[in-house]
């Protein structure tokens, strides 16, 4: 409670939700479940495209998603924006709201975790 009101949500509302505020109501933040059937379900490339490293992530049905390098930002700074992944999804972590799922991952790996 000392980082504001707590309302014991699990998701993000559309509001807060980057992907339907730019896009619109028919696209959201995947969820942690989404993402979670992405790392398990699908099979993940290590590739460079355009002069860009990340991964090709293709599903069972064949469609694909390029999931570039992008690092993570903690306060101004950015970290390991050459070398790793981190994106997040519209999950609250269920006993800690401030936090939520995302997906991490480098070359090596591809994890979940939950950060601020």
């Amino acid at each position: 409670s000392k980082y504001g009101i707590v309302d014991d949500k699990v998701l993000l509302d559309p509001e807060d939700d980057a992907a339907s505020v730019l896009w619109g109501a028919s696209w959201h933040m995947p969820t942690d479940e989404e993402w979670t059937e992405l790392r398990t379900e699908c099979t993940w490339y290590w590739i460079c495209k355009n002069d860009v490293n990340g991964y090709k992530v293709v599903g069972k049905n064949g469609n694909s998603i390029f999931l570039p390098i992008s690092g993570y930002r903690l306060d101004k700074e950015y970290y390991d924006n050459e070398t790793s992944g981190c994106y997040w999804s519209k999950s609250l972590h269920a006993d800690f709201s401030r936090y939520t799922h995302c997906v991490i991952f480098d070359a090596a790996k591809i994890d979940k975790y939950y950060n601020l």
